[in-house]
């Protein structure tokens, strides 16, 4: 049996749960973009929904 795929609203509210709780702010960059800054993450993502979720892990441990 395959898990369950997420439709692209469920990735991005994913992403937004997630950002939440590593305290990454995100923030309009752009037309349609979003820039995700906290502790050891710097990215910019053209949709929240294609954000892998180990880009949310600090770049430094």
């Amino acid at each position: 049996m395959q898990p369950k795929r997420l439709t692209m609203e469920q990735r991005r509210q994913a992403v937004r749960e997630e950002c939440r709780r590593r305290r990454i702010s995100i923030t309009p960059s752009g037309k349609g973009a979003f820039h995700l800054v906290g502790p050891g993450v710097d990215l910019l993502a053209a949709d929240l929904a294609l954000v892998d979720m180990g880009s949310l892990k600090p770049a430094f441990d």
